[in-house]
């Protein structure tokens, strides 16, 4: 008597889902039965992707192929490497930010469409 009822994995997953949905107010809201949102909840998702591509894949690419963005790093290493090497390897820092930040965000709608979020 007084012991919480037991549950299945499954069942604290969808209340999770639902503890997180809730936080988010009517972004975080799922589908209803018939696999529609509403205008307002596909403005604001769409408005969030957009905004996540375009800081996490545009904007901060570009600021980390700026001179001084990483010039703590150049410094550091400047006795060792000339101004082309040096240009190589902030070019593939870049293009590996790059493409960590898209395989976070097609991860996170993976996962937010698996819950039906998307």
């Amino acid at each position: 008597m007084g012991e919480p009822p037991e549950t299945t994995p499954s069942e604290s997953q969808e209340s999770a889902g639902r503890s997180i949905g809730s936080l988010l107010g009517p972004f975080g809201a799922r589908k209803d039965i018939d696999g529609r949102f509403t205008s307002l909840q596909v403005w604001l998702k769409v408005a969030v992707i957009v905004i996540y591509i375009v800081i996490a894949t545009v904007w901060f690419p570009s600021w980390l192929m700026k001179p001084n963005s990483l010039a703590v790093i150049r410094d550091l290493y400047s006795g060792l490497m000339s101004a082309d090497t040096w240009s190589t390897i902030l070019s593939l820092i870049v293009s590996g930010v790059w493409f960590v930040a898209l395989a976070v965000g097609l991860g996170a709608m993976r996962v937010a469409q698996q819950h039906r979020y998307l």
